[in-house]
């Protein structure tokens, strides 16, 4: 090659316009990081309201320090930390809105494109734009649950005179925002380096150092509350009526509570109920323990990741149907619901959002494993049976136990977990 060829070549852009450092190509018009493409992108399809705490410069590169290797010195304080000043420099240097593809939306080539390619470059252009749509959809869900974390170990204490009910809190605004208002609870004995996204057996006899530990918060009304405003983010949720919403999130709140509450601990390496802050609830000597601790054993049987925990979650909240029909509700999208008194339209959202949510996992498991993926995939799905068989045993328990015995003025304190509790759905 002569030199003549080397200088015709473009040469590749070397530094964010952002946030300043390298940059790995135009992303939505400008040059631009990976970090920053994702984060215009995230930011633009939630929509959140954001606001600076410091001066709204955070993002001014000329005050900004940089190393040798073009790389910020400093990544704290408040650099890259500022959502609102970071939104907002992408909107000024020029990143394109309209070049984001809505999730959501089917990506079809148009007539006329149609007409000009290939049967081989339609299938590649189709294979793309797939693998896009469950790139996102994991992308969403993966954000999702680090603002869900957040909210979950913040110094924010809900108490029982905060929630009048159910359908109140349904229709209320998301709450998440208060994790960055109160920021995160101090001195907690699980801190958050310990997480990690890979699951090893957990080891039975750190449950005894969780014992005696006396937590600041109500962790059945904190873990409610969080499962209630994790299915209120999902967009078709809102496409249901506000008695649809209501019926759905009492079937679905327990589960996902027992799901968070099951992953959260085995990531921690124990195989009992632990809470952010180290409490053990409920105690191994407490009759309901062996119901809260079902969905813990089938996670770590099948060695679950953060990716297939958090479809297996979505899956759940747009209602499955009964565990032994959800293949046969999958394969044949039949309209199946363990949720009575859903009206038709809503089966029907559910059923669409449903497949869509299926098909990202099925993606996944072929992706990691084409060998094995299918085997992988049945594997995940059938853990469903034990998600239903435990959340039946605790509403019965309760509704025979606990819901005779308590006084009147207690039930109406915890009016909020009694709606959540007192639903039957048909197994």
């Amino acid at each position: 090659m002569d030199m003549s060829e080397k200088s015709s070549r473009i040469t590749r852009p070397a530094t964010c316009v952002i946030c300043g450092r390298q940059a790995n190509g135009y992303h939505y018009d400008v040059i631009a990081c990976k970090g920053c493409k994702t984060f215009f992108r995230r930011m633009y399809l939630l929509k959140p309201q954001l606001e600076c705490k410091f001066h709204k410069d955070c993002f001014n590169l000329k005050t900004i320090k940089f190393s040798a290797v073009n790389s910020v010195i400093s990544l704290g304080q408040p650099y890259l930390r500022c959502r609102s000043c970071r939104y907002q420099k992408c909107i000024d240097v020029g990143m394109n809105s309209s070049a984001i593809q809505n999730l959501e939306d089917s990506i079809q080539p148009s007539n006329r494109e149609i007409s000009k390619i290939t049967d081989s470059s339609e299938n590649i252009k189709t294979l793309h734009s797939i693998e896009i749509k469950n790139q996102g959809v994991i992308e969403m869900l993966t954000y999702l649950e680090t603002k869900l974390e957040e909210f979950r170990e913040s110094a924010y204490i809900p108490k029982w005179s905060h929630i009048s009910g159910l359908e109140d809190l349904l229709q209320s605004t998301c709450q998440f925002s208060l994790a960055e208002k109160y920021g995160p609870m101090p001195e907690w004995t699980l801190k958050k380096n310990t997480r990690t996204t890979t699951i090893q057996i957990p080891i039975s006899e750190r449950d005894s150092k969780t014992r005696n530990i006396r937590s600041p918060k109500i962790w059945s009304l904190c873990n409610a509350l969080i499962a209630t405003e994790y299915i209120k983010t999902y967009t078709f949720f809102h496409k249901l009526s506000a008695k649809d919403q209501y019926t759905l999130a009492r079937y679905a709140i327990l589960t996902c509570i027992n799901l968070q509450v099951s992953y959260f601990s085995i990531c921690h390496k124990f195989e009992c109920c632990i809470q952010p802050d180290g409490a053990q609830e409920p105690e191994r000597d407490e009759k309901h323990y062996s119901m809260a601790v079902m969905s813990i054993h089938p996670l770590i049987r099948c060695q679950i990741q953060l990716v297939e925990y958090l479809l297996l979650k979505a899956i759940y909240v747009c209602n499955p149907g009964k565990d032994y029909q959800l293949n046969y509700l999958i394969l044949t999208n039949k309209i199946i619901s363990a949720v009575p008194d859903l009206s038709q339209d809503s089966q029907i959202i559910l059923s669409n959002e449903r497949r869509r949510i299926v098909n990202v996992l099925f993606d996944h498991c072929l992706r990691k494993s084409k060998a094995n993926g299918p085997a992988r995939f049945s594997e995940l799905l059938g853990i469903f049976h034990v998600f239903e068989r435990q959340q039946k045993m605790q509403r019965d328990y309760y509704l025979l136990c606990i819901a005779p015995i308590l006084p009147k003025s207690l039930e109406n304190r915890i009016g909020f977990l009694h709606e959540i509790m007192s639903f039957e759905s048909k197994l």
